[in-house]
């Protein structure tokens, strides 16, 4: 284990060499932030509440899905770095070091996502909400949420590594990563929350575990999933962490058996 908290450590420094490449996604994602807040005032069309929804929970919804979806973009580029080393043979390396080759690549990511989260983006995000606002959970709500984004962090992460082993057949597949991300944004509630679907839309939502990726978290922040069921959210999230943790070791294996390295 301690050799994996180094790659974190490794991670971190990294990502802190670049820090304006930091800012820059963080202040860019603000501004789009911002155009989403203004979609949502016309839409509203100053009604305070829209089907129980208020105005105050939508900035909440939107502050927070963009609190979670920076470190999730990070997560996505593991699909090029990946797909690379397969084109180029430089994967054979990787494989050759005393590390499992996925484990490594996900503790590099928990540094990066943990300086962006907690120490950056939440901190911002959550200012805007308390200041536009005024809402402020509990410490239990609080807890839940955090509970609620490292399984989103962790779906995340093994939703694209699952895609990357699947496609380390194929050269090009730049036309099924827009596609995997059309899906995950649209299943997920990002950025439009799950509950403006039509409900048999959100049955099948409810059956996929895109939706704990940005709209349970969201939803456990801000209220709109009461504390009574909070628990149940948490538990159905674990459980298809193990399911795609599952699912992440049989490709594993399978991939290991049919690798074809494209390049060297």
């Amino acid at each position: 284990m301690r050799k994996y908290i180094a790659y974190s450590k490794i991670g971190l420094k990294q990502q802190l060499v670049y820090k304006g490449d930091l800012w820059l996604n963080v202040f860019g994602m603000l501004i789009v932030f911002v155009l989403w807040i203004f979609f949502w005032k016309a839409l509203y069309q100053g009604r305070e509440e829209v089907d129980g929804i208020s105005m105050k929970q939508i900035i909440a919804y939107m502050a927070i899905s963009y609190a979670v979806l920076i470190p999730q973009l990070h997560t996505m580029r593991i699909r090029y770095a990946v797909t690379e080393k397969v084109r180029s043979g430089d994967i054979i390396f990787d494989l050759m070091k005393p590390v499992h080759f996925i484990w490594r690549i996900f503790f590099e990511r928990i540094g990066t996502m943990c300086l962006f989260f907690f120490i950056i983006v939440l901190p911002i995000y959550g200012g805007i909400i308390v200041i536009s606002t005024g809402y402020l959970p509990s410490g239990k709500v609080i807890l839940s949420f955090f509970l609620s984004v490292f399984i989103s962090l962790s779906i995340g992460f093994l939703i694209n590594m699952n895609f990357c082993l699947l496609m380390m057949k194929y050269i090009e597949v730049n036309g099924m990563w827009w596609l995997l991300n059309a899906v995950v944004f649209f299943l997920g509630g990002m950025p439009f929350p799950i509950w403006i679907y039509p409900e048999s839309i959100q049955s099948i939502i409810g059956i996929l575990p895109f939706k704990f990726m940005y709209y349970v978290p969201t939803s456990i922040f801000n209220g709109v999933i009461p504390e009574g069921a909070i628990a149940m959210q948490l538990a159905t999230g674990m459980v298809w962490v193990i399911i795609l943790a599952g699912m992440n070791v049989v490709l594993w294996r399978v991939m290991l058996r049919n690798l074809m390295i494209q390049g060297g």
